[in-house]
């Protein structure tokens, strides 16, 4: 935990490649999941380090460190800042049976369908969730989805509604 929050410390004073640096000269048995999310964190910030946040989540991978949510919300983020779809990350987070904030993730994936715009996504997502979630649960999504129509253009929009009053 402490390499992490200092290699936290050494990207926020002294910047990215210096981070870097700090992060090669760590032995391996030092570089935990908390060490990788860490950098990995640095990397889903821009699409400029698009091809190291996927090499860095690709180690993180094959190393199996891969088994709490945090990294998942990551590479999420930087789909939905590159506008791209997410179904892959959903998949091996199911597949790792990964613990995680059901309400958060819900939200997360539901906004990167958004930016994507995919319609057709957000409604076979929407349908797991009620096929999972209690009714109630149900009605939290469907504020989610009207939360993310303001940010979908206006051809998606109309779809998505007339989804909702089907």
């Amino acid at each position: 935990k402490n390499v992490s929050t200092r290699l936290y410390l050494v990207e926020i004073h002294s910047g990215l490649s210096e981070a870097e640096k700090f992060f090669k000269s760590l032995p391996e048995n030092m570089k935990d999941d908390s060490v990788y999310t860490t950098l990995l964190s640095f990397y889903t910030k821009s699409k400029k380090t698009r091809h190291e946040a996927e090499a860095t989540y690709q180690k993180m991978r094959e190393k199996a460190l891969l088994f709490k949510p945090n990294p998942y919300y990551h590479m999420i983020s930087l789909y939905s800042l590159l506008g791209e779809t997410v179904d892959e990350i959903l998949r091996q987070m199911e597949e790792n049976i990964v613990v995680h904030d059901k309400t958060l993730t819900d939200n997360n994936f539901l906004k990167a369908y958004a930016s994507v715009p995919d319609v057709e996504a957000m409604e076979k997502f929407l349908k797991i969730i009620d096929d999972k979630t209690p009714a109630f649960a149900f009605g939290k999504a469907i504020e989610m989805l009207h939360r993310t129509e303001l940010v979908v253009d206006a051809k998606s929009k109309d779809a998505a509604n007339k989804v909702l009053m089907e």
